[in-house]
């Protein structure tokens, strides 16, 4: 399944989620140790799959030591464990563009096994207020999916868990193995695929539910890591490696 790492302060917590992946164990290889441990060093670019961070609640504290652990472990995504979900933490998760999920400490062992499930697949797990949150208080928009005209962001549209063998699974599972193809992660190659297919930026916002500044900042990271300057020269690149896009709209 997936390489693992758990950086978490306390040791019973790490004990306690060493048990519950303990069914994926054939699968999925995890290292565990606190954010000062001596072990730590060890994992200096590792580049797990998946890295399960455990939140202390100090904020300022909570997101410096992150940024350096991402910067020094190089994860593809991460996974937040905080003891709260909160509408501050879920607003600096989103404009981290690693960061696939955010499951409270209190969770069912259930719960998080589906979620390093869901992010393995190329999904992302996060609590249904953050739609919420990201729209500044207003409503929660409805869902597009099975309406006329489009689609809204697979990652959010799509019900967790995923079955194996359904269809949205086969879809996450082709974004990430484009996104993979690509080195970009899957919500970069979300914003790829809207904007080959002719929408402008704000465009590609409203479809994948999130602040134009985050669609444009999705968009300059994914142009500095195809090597390109604008949207024309990204889709070349893309097509160049084998990816293929609907075609746009007349």
């Amino acid at each position: 399944m997936a390489k693992l790492i758990l950086i978490e302060a306390q040791p019973l917590i790490r004990l306690g989620m060493a048990g519950v992946l303990q069914p994926l164990n054939d699968d999925a290889f995890l290292q565990s140790c606190g954010p000062h441990d001596p072990e730590r060093a060890a994992l200096a670019g590792s580049a797990p799959d998946i890295m399960i961070y455990g939140m202390s609640g100090d904020g300022t504290y909570d997101w410096a030591h992150l940024h350096h652990a991402q910067q020094e472990i190089a994860p593809r995504r991460v996974l937040l464990l905080p003891d709260t979900v909160t509408h501050d933490l879920l607003r600096d998760a989103h404009a981290n563009d690693t960061i696939a999920g955010c499951v409270a400490k209190n969770a069912t062992p259930a719960e998080i096994k589906a979620a390093i499930m869901m992010i393995d697949a190329g999904g992302e797990c996060f609590p249904r207020c953050r739609r919420r949150v990201l729209n500044d208080g207003g409503p929660v928009r409805r869902s597009r999916s099975g309406a006329g005209g489009g689609t809204g962001s697979v990652f959010h549209d799509t019900r967790w868990p995923v079955e194996a063998g359904s269809p949205e699974r086969a879809q996450l599972q082709s974004i990430a193995d484009q996104a993979d193809a690509l080195d970009v992660t899957p919500r970069q190659f979300e914003v790829l695929s809207l904007l080959a297919k002719g929408h402008p930026i704000k465009t590609v916002a409203r479809r994948m539910e999130i602040s134009v500044a985050t669609a444009k900042t999705h968009a300059s990271s994914l142009y500095q890591r195809l090597g390109v300057t604008n949207k024309t020269q990204a889709v070349y690149v893309a097509r160049q490696r084998g990816v293929q896009f609907d075609e746009p709209p007349a």
